[in-house]
């Protein structure tokens, strides 16, 4: 009887043990490592089951796989036999791998949720307060994965513990702003350059499953183990840690973050530039108006003098500092910096984080209003991108921002206009300083009137040169 507690024992610890390690595997994002713990024992002698809720985690592998978005492990996990609708502790209101799906905006989450309902993930499964996955969707803003759930056949009446249905949810969320991201620049770019028979290379922080044969991919840690293809045409660095999550304190290890993911990387880029024997024709790189100061009356074009006055600007000023390639270097390698305003598209940035807060008629002013938005649609920004590749006479900065200058009041009636809808809620310059600091709600709360002078004379046409066409393509 001893022995066989003992060996029931050492099982059980080994079993906790494996599962571990199949989390932390998960954690890590590392596939390799997760089959590699999955198949060292047969079916039959297994410790542990791909179902089981870890005692550290309060979940299962593949809720955590979901929450964190990998696709790759989703998949693997699902292949192997983990069942989509077991649910986790009440630690995680008893969530499913479907409700930490929809509430993470990740660029493959509606991949993820596909998979899920593929895999006989419950629709309608609740949490213990009630809550479907169409209201997780709704709350987190997450327009892709509401209209894949819609589709699949979501109840949007449907209502929680508190009586609130999805879309009431999806309301009272949306009330601050935040920037794109260089995923949402890019995704439209790549679909000009496949358009024109590129070839493309993504190079990533990690690599990412793609669905598109053409798409070639390398990792940063493999350029610091080997480098960079000595082959390259043109660079494009779209590179840039999000800079305005609300709510997250702006100490040290954010503005790190920040600063590496833009200085740091230009400077390894314009490095090869310098250094390579076969010079590419072509480096772009991004940047933001920010550079400029702030004032209600000063017109800025790309010849307008910049002197850094705060952190944002000191940031942008090192950014186009740090991607410079030497003058020589230049005579045979084109250099472009784009000033971007904000980005506007359907599908990410501004307008999704806005959108459904103006569709049920709850968008206005921010602050004051009167505030310039310097912006541009995301169709033309990807444009430009594509227009100085291919143009040899492009060189030097060009401000990416639209011919029409606005004002966020401006803005703000143009979006309800766009959906039918009143825009006339302000949202207080305190609500912006709470969520945002001091230093990075001067992005929002204050703006500069930006001309695309040189933008213009190198011929480029904006396809939505003015806000009303802007927002009815995105309100579509």
């Amino acid at each position: 009887m001893v022995d066989n507690d003992e060996t029931s024992g050492s099982r059980k610890k080994k079993s906790i043990m494996s599962s571990d390690l199949l989390m932390t595997a998960i954690h890590n994002r590392d596939l390799l490592s997760l089959k590699k713990i999955y198949d060292t024992e047969s079916k039959e002698d297994r410790l542990f089951s791909l179902d089981s809720i870890n005692r550290g985690e309060r979940m299962t592998p593949l809720c955590l796989a979901a929450k964190l978005g990998n696709l790759e492990i989703v998949e693997f996990l699902l292949q192997n036999g983990a069942k989509p609708s077991v649910a986790c502790t009440c630690v995680h209101r008893n969530k499913a791998a479907l409700h930490f799906a929809c509430e993470n905006c990740h660029a493959d989450s509606a991949h993820i949720v596909e998979f899920l309902l593929n895999a006989g993930a419950n629709l309608e499964q609740e949490t213990f307060d009630f809550e479907k996955a169409l209201h997780f969707a709704c709350e987190f803003n997450n327009p892709p994965v509401v209209e894949c759930l819609v589709q699949s056949g979501a109840d949007i009446n449907c209502v929680n513990l508190d009586g609130k249905s999805p879309l009431s949810l999806a309301c009272s969320r949306q009330k601050n702003v935040r920037t794109g991201s260089s995923g949402f620049v890019g995704r439209h770019l790549v679909q000009y350059l496949y358009k024109s028979e590129c070839q493309v290379i993504h190079l990533n922080r990690r690599t990412k499953p793609s669905r598109n044969k053409k798409a070639m991919e390398i990792t940063w840690r493999q350029v610091n183990d080997v480098g960079l293809p000595n082959d390259l045409d043109v660079i494009v660095n779209l590179c840039g840690y999000n800079i305005l999550q609300p709510f997250k304190r702006f100490g040290a290890s954010y503005k790190e973050d920040v600063e590496n993911s833009r200085i740091e990387t230009s400077k390894i880029l314009a490095d090869y530039c310098d250094s390579n024997p076969r010079t590419p024709k072509a480096f772009i790189n991004m940047s933001g108006v920010a550079i400029y100061k702030p004032d209600p009356e000063i017109e800025y074009t790309e010849d307008s003098p910049v002197k850094p006055y705060d952190y944002m600007s000191n940031l942008v000023k090192e950014w186009e500092f740090a991607a410079r390639i030497h003058d020589d270097v230049q005579e045979r390698c084109r250099q472009v910096i784009l000033r971007s305003g904000v980005v506007l598209g359907r599908d990410g940035g501004l307008i999704q984080n806005q959108y459904w807060q103006f569709f049920f008629g709850l968008g206005g002013p921010i602050g004051k209003g009167t505030q310039w938005l310097p912006w541009i649609h995301i169709s033309d920004l990807a444009g430009l991108i594509h227009f100085s590749i291919f143009n040899d006479h492009v060189r030097g900065v060009l401000n990416a921002v639209a011919p029409e200058s606005v004002t966020n009041e401006q803005f703000a009636k143009a979006f309800g206009a766009a959906l039918s809808r009143p825009a006339i809620l302000p949202t207080p310059s305190l609500m912006m300083k709470l969520a945002f600091g001091s230093e990075r709600s001067v992005v929002i709360l204050e703006g500069q009137k930006v001309i695309p002078k040189r933008t213009l004379e190198m011929g480029f046409q904006f396809k939505y040169p003015t806000i009303k066409k802007a927002l009815e393509q995105c309100c579509k």
